[in-house]
């Protein structure tokens, strides 16, 4: 569903909520108001400073302040679903929300995280899910979001590396939906990701932090993927880059979520290069 948002001679009010901990700080708002000035659309976005116990009140600073949309990132892709009227099939797979439509006086939660990552993985490199092993790093709402999709597209096997328990959860969800899938999980440290890394088709970083494990033991035909895109060459993709396999950034995911962000909420098919050239001017 396309929303097209328009505008009643005022701006439409877009925003983002979070903690500026994904590799810095946020890069959507100047991002968003660069590109909405560029096109001369009627949008403006804005960060919101959003404190875990005051999301309860979430909706109703929505409609006060008329926010018709909002970005959610961390720590908040989960807990703000019980106070959504309405999940798409897109949210309600891996549990986890990224975008907030405003529908009359109903909220709606969407994901274009699992979305955008997967199809900038698809465009720029030649890894296909199907039958591989998957090693992803995290077990938040951006690792659910991905290891939903990959899951569904078809993998063989997901090692889940994390700092705590958290992954507790995420993992009975996959047992209990793919049951197919071969999963293990492990906490995150050099010698688990070397063991895990030695015959992984596919490394994912969906944490906030700047790993510097060595890829020595990687295959040449595995490809290394990070959401962080502040930096965008992280120690991971350097490290790929330096051996020559294929890589993902996050700044790619960035981009292609973009695309589906600024296609509900105006309409418009903007092309990923485009907004990838727009974005290396602010990072």
């Amino acid at each position: 569903m396309v929303f097209t948002l328009k505008s009643k001679g005022s701006p439409v009010i877009l925003g983002i909520i979070g903690q500026p901990t994904l590799g810095g700080p946020f890069l959507s708002p100047i991002f968003y108001n660069t590109l909405f000035q560029k096109y001369r659309l009627p949008f403006v976005y804005i960060p919101f400073d959003v404190k875990k116990e005051s999301l309860k009140n979430l909706i109703t600073t929505m409609r006060l302040t008329d926010v018709v949309s909002l970005n959610v990132t961390v720590p908040f892709k989960e807990t703000v679903i019980p106070f959504l009227g309405f999940l798409d099939k897109s949210a309600k797979g891996p549990n986890s929300v990224n975008l907030i439509l405003k529908k009359g006086n109903l909220y709606r939660g969407y994901n274009t995280d699992g979305a955008g990552w997967l199809e900038a993985l698809r465009k720029n490199t030649t890894f296909r899910p199907k039958g591989k092993r998957i090693v992803i790093l995290g077990a938040g709402g951006t690792a659910r979001s991905l290891t939903y999709l990959l899951c569904k597209a078809g993998v063989k096997e997901l090692v889940i590396l994390n700092r705590s328990s958290k992954h507790r959860p995420l993992q009975k969800y996959l047992k209990k939906y793919f049951r197919r899938v071969k999963l293990s999980v492990g906490p995150i440290d050099k010698k688990h990701f070397l063991d895990a890394s030695k015959t992984a088709d596919l490394i994912v970083n969906a944490t906030p932090c700047l790993w510097k494990f060595s890829l020595a033991s990687l295959p040449k035909t595995a490809v290394v993927s990070d959401v962080i895109y502040r930096p965008y060459k992280t120690p991971l993709i350097r490290a790929a880059q330096k051996k020559k396999l294929q890589t993902v950034d996050g700044l790619w995911m960035f981009c292609y979520q973009a695309v589906e962000n600024l296609h509900y909420w105006t309409g418009r098919h903007f092309k990923p290069k485009t907004l990838r050239s727009l974005a290396l001017k602010q990072v």
